[in-house]
């Protein structure tokens, strides 16, 4: 810079606050009374700083004035107040009130300039533009799951960072559950004594494909067995006394199934025209078909009997076009809602006191049934299953009685010794909870309704544990692991919500 450009611009700092002022190291005194700073640096008016642009610029600030050229940590300028501020800083980068802030990121101020400083966890700038911030969620990013670039296939989501085939249809018996996915494959994990696994060999805590099942759509799992819904039949493999083989086969019987459900040793189903047909175990009439026997290895249907949805638990139910509940077979808690001297019903019983009834769920020894967004639930009040704190425990209700506080219901599922449901999305159950199962796998001795903190689109239990669909495919369970019957590793809890992993 030439000396003579330097005393001018000196005299300027001089003329608008630098009288009387005494010049810091290194800026030495100029002609009269200004400061001059060394070669390569520039007079921010508080003392000498770096100058970026050597030779071409000043750099100075006024008194009202922004300096974006000079070193940013060596700046000052002025408010319109009056008052003063440091430039550089991720409030005040390039001039007072200049704020640096991102979406997902911690900014920084560099040179001047607001950059993003470190994204925030789990989040990464993968396209690179500053004014997006740290735009890509990894977690659950297609186009960038687990870390930038990494695309997943076309059908396949993005879990925990990790490619997933999303869960569409998901079940739960007492130690293994099973899920469809969007790809038509199946995966079991849990208990396999019977190999309802779909293959031989020791239980498994994480879940495995099913080979040879393909384009499934829906799946059920009973006592020792597992089902599916495939090309327009149902395949079963397990534990064959229960309604299953081995290896999974076609069910004789079986076409156009709609809905599926698996007990305690029974399946039933309705079809398209929604005719109600069952099999497997029938000794106290679970099949509905007006007698007993050891077992029905085909499906068998209910002569004249159509229904929206059937349910199959130890004792069998379903709902009707006409909003009516029926159920048949075991009725030793009242769970048919039956006079105390039937014991079991062979063909359908209607449920009184009933109507508008959309789906129905069969339990161990209970029933709950939904109508209108409501929950009615009668037989045995076993860990509170009944849902009503005024009932003592094991107190038998011989009749529906309404779940009080609750509504707006749109899903329902109910296992051996509690019962979750949908509201509006989120997840409220109530029951046994020893395992954490009803609360997010926190343990206490409440056994009343209460909301869970977890959303989803479907809802299943086991003995001890619970785990729910999400919109986006995922699955989330908790409560008890033991035996691996949530599918969790080695974890035998109580676990809090975890996201279910499944094989690449």
């Amino acid at each position: 810079m030439s000396e003579w450009r330097v005393v001018a611009l000196a005299a300027i700092v001089w003329v608008i606050g630098c009288n009387d002022f005494t010049c810091p190291e290194p800026a030495v005194s100029g002609p009269g009374t200004t400061c001059v700073c060394p070669e390569g640096m520039l007079w921010t008016g508080t003392g000498c700083g770096l100058d970026p642009d050597a030779g071409t610029d000043t750099g100075m600030a006024d008194a009202g004035t922004d300096a974006p050229d000079a070193a940013p940590d060596a700046m000052s300028d002025t408010m319109g107040d009056g008052a003063m501020c440091t430039l550089g800083t991720v409030t005040d980068c390039a001039s007072c009130g200049d704020v640096c802030a991102f979406d997902n990121a911690t900014p920084s101020c560099e040179m001047g300039g607001c950059a993003i400083g470190e994204c925030d966890e789990g989040f990464d700038d993968c396209n690179e533009r500053t004014s997006d911030g740290c735009e890509a969620e990894l977690a659950s990013g297609r186009e960038n799951c687990g870390e930038c670039g990494v695309m997943c296939e076309t059908g396949l989501s993005c879990v925990e960072g990790i490619c997933q085939d999303p869960v569409i249809d998901l079940c739960l018996s007492g130690a293994h559950g099973c899920t469809a996915h969007a790809s038509g494959r199946v995966a079991c994990w849990g208990d396999n004594n019977f190999e309802q696994l779909g293959r031989s060999g020791p239980p498994s805590d994480t879940p495995l494909w099913v080979a040879g099942v393909e384009d499934a759509t829906k799946v059920a799992c009973g006592f020792g067995f597992s089902c599916a819904v495939v090309r327009g039949s149902v395949w079963c493999w397990g534990d064959d006394f229960r309604g299953g083989t081995t290896t999974p086969s076609s069910v004789s019987g079986t076409v156009n199934p709609r809905q599926i459900d698996a007990g305690n040793q029974h399946v039933c189903i309705t079809n398209l025209s929604d005719e109600v047909s069952c099999w497997g175990w029938n000794r106290q009439g679970q099949l509905g078909r007006g007698e007993t026997s050891m077992r029905e290895p085909e499906a068998l249907r209910i002569d004249g009997f159509d229904a929206v949805a059937v349910t199959a638990g130890v004792h069998s139910c379903a709902a009707r076009a006409d909003g009516t509940a029926w159920c048949w077979g075991p009725n030793g808690r009242r769970e048919l809602a039956a006079p105390s001297g039937v014991s079991f019903s062979s063909d359908p019983i209607q449920i009184g006191l009933l109507s508008g009834v959309t789906a129905v769920e069969s339990g161990f020894f209970f029933t709950c049934a939904l109508s209108a967004g409501e929950v009615y639930c009668w037989g045995a009040n076993t860990s509170g299953v009944l849902g009503d704190v005024s009932l003592l425990e094991g107190e038998i209700v011989p009749v529906p009685r309404r779940v009080p506080s609750l509504r707006e219901v749109n899903h329902i599922q109910v296992g051996r010794s509690h019962v979750c449901v949908l509201r509006e999305g989120e997840v409220w159950c109530w029951g046994d909870n020893r395992e954490g199962q009803t609360f997010g796998g926190v343990v206490d001795e409440q056994t009343t309704v209460r909301e869970v903190g977890v959303s989803g689109v479907q809802v299943a239990v086991a003995d001890g544990g619970t785990c729910v669909r999400q919109s986006d495919g995922r699955v989330l369970c908790f409560g008890s692991n033991s035996d691996g019957r949530l599918g969790l590793g080695s974890d035998e809890g109580p676990l809090h919500p975890t996201v279910l992993r499944f094989p690449e």
